[in-house]
């Protein structure tokens, strides 16, 4: 049984995960690139886990 990684990540989290700007996490969140969740009526973020399959999905070799 595999347990989820449930650590929230806001989107300025996710932009310094990433290394791109807030405007660019916000449109990779609302793409559907990657997987949002709604924290609060102003806020969205996304499971550590889904910010790490994007980057095992997007990695440049």
């Amino acid at each position: 049984m595999t347990t989820k990684n449930t650590t929230v990540l806001r989107t300025k989290d996710i932009a310094t995960a990433l290394s791109v700007s807030k405007p660019t996490a916000c449109r990779l969140l609302h793409s559907g690139k990657i997987k949002k969740i709604q924290i609060s009526q102003k806020c969205i973020g996304a499971f550590q886990s889904d910010i790490d399959a994007y980057l095992s999905q997007n990695r440049h070799a």
